[in-house]
This record gives structure tokens, sequence and C-alpha cells, in this order.
């Protein structure tokens, strides 16, 4: 599970994992917030570093457009399937099943627009059952499920790190997945905070929170480029 709050980057981090299985084989990316042109625009601009906005508002310069075309063709054949009605945990099974050969990773973006299919006494509740399903998807195909969360409002504005506890809705997120990725975004105050500043960066932190198959709490500084949609080292950044 990857939980962050809006505008992070939780997003693109999910879009560059998703690129970077595909080298391996087939994805199956369910997302609920956007279209599948868009998810493409994303991974056009990572791919081209043509600035994602152009692409969304079609503000492209020749030269931008000349570099879109150079991996347009590559995008197209990149094995990323696209679950667009897949919005139950069982719609999402029947999706994996028919990739089950060749299928290397499931994306779910994000967790709490997901319906469970079934009756529940609240939201909580009905945010476990989705939780529960995805964790036995995984198990029953051996394939990992990449899941995002938002996290609550308790973490916006704070100088502390978010914890696990604030994902939205259900503490049966935090029980079920096997590791727990927090980003969120660093203080003003230091140096490389400053540094992603001036070349319009976000200066992001990814924290692993929990992780049942060996060492948490590890954490990486890294600049977000929402132009690109690419995540940058933070040596890289204060180096250059």
């Amino acid at each position: 599970v990857i939980g962050a709050r809006p505008a992070t980057g939780k997003t693109a981090l999910a879009i560059s994992a998703a690129f970077n299985t595909s080298a391996y084989g087939d994805v199956l990316f369910c997302s609920y917030e956007m279209q599948p042109s868009e998810i493409m625009g994303r991974l056009l601009a990572r791919m081209s570093r043509v600035d994602s906005q152009d692409i969304s508002y079609k503000t492209l310069s020749n030269q931008q457009m000349q570099k879109l075309v150079e991996h347009y063709a590559q995008a197209g054949r990149l094995p990323i399937w696209f679950g667009i009605n897949a919005a139950t945990p069982e719609k999402v099974r029947t999706e994996a099943l028919r990739m089950q050969k060749n299928l290397r990773l499931i994306v779910i973006d994000y967790l709490q627009l997901m319906s469970s299919g079934r009756r529940a006494e609240s939201r909580r509740v009905e945010v476990g059952q989705i939780s529960r399903a995805l964790k036995q998807l995984s198990i029953e195909l051996n394939v990992p499920v990449l899941a995002l969360s938002q996290l609550n409002r308790n973490s916006e504005g704070s100088a502390k790190a978010p914890t696990m506890s604030e994902m939205r809705e259900s503490g049966d997120i935090e029980q079920d997945a096997d590791a727990i990725v927090l980003m969120y975004q660093l203080p003003d105050s230091g140096d490389f905070s400053q540094v992603c500043e001036e070349q319009g960066f976000k200066a992001v932190r990814i924290l692993l929170d929990k992780n049942r198959q060996g060492k948490s709490g590890v954490a990486i500084d890294t600049a977000f480029d929402g132009a690109s949609m690419t995540f940058i080292s933070k040596s890289a950044v204060m180096e250059a």
C-alpha cells in the first residue's frame, strides 16, 4: 500500500512501478480517478520528458510533439492493460484471471474509491472487506497488488511524519498489507527543500512504515518533478 495526501505523487509512483514492471510481463492498472488516456499521457510525459500539463491541455510546441512521436509507438506496445469497469475486487479478479499466465502486477488507484460489491454496515467495514479481498487475490494468483490509499487530514500541515494509522476509513488496510509506504512533502525549512523549490520540484520523503518481510523505517528523500512524472534522488539534485 502507498499512502499519501493528494498531490504528493502517489499516482506517479504507481505509474513508475507499472512502467518498470512491464519489462517483465503484463500489468493490470485499475484507476477510479483517471481515464486510460490520462494515464497514458502521464506515461508519455515520463518517457519523453515533455511537460505533462502541456500534454493534458494540448499546448504542445512542435519540438515537444516530435519528442512524443518518438515515444508514442513504444508506449502503445507496453503490456499495461486497464481495468476500466473493474470497480469491485471480484471484477478485478475476473480481469486478472484473463491475464494470469503473464501477469506480474495489479495496481489499484485508489482503494477508497472501490466498492466491495456487498452490503456492509458502514463504509469503514466495506473498506475492510475490499482490503481483505485484495489480499486474498494476491495470495491466490501469487501476484503483488499495489494499492494506493488516501491519508486523513491529521497528516496535513503537520511537521510530524504521517503514520499508517492515518489511512482513511479502515484500520484493516494496515493489518492486511505486507508493506506500507508513506509519502509526504518535507517542510520548507531544510536545504534540500529549498533547492527543490528553486528547481521547481517538490521535496518528498518515501517512508517504508511497515515491512512484513524485513526491515521497516527506511526513508528515502526524493525530488518529485510533476512535469515529467519522475522522482530524482536527493544526491543527484544536491550535486546539480
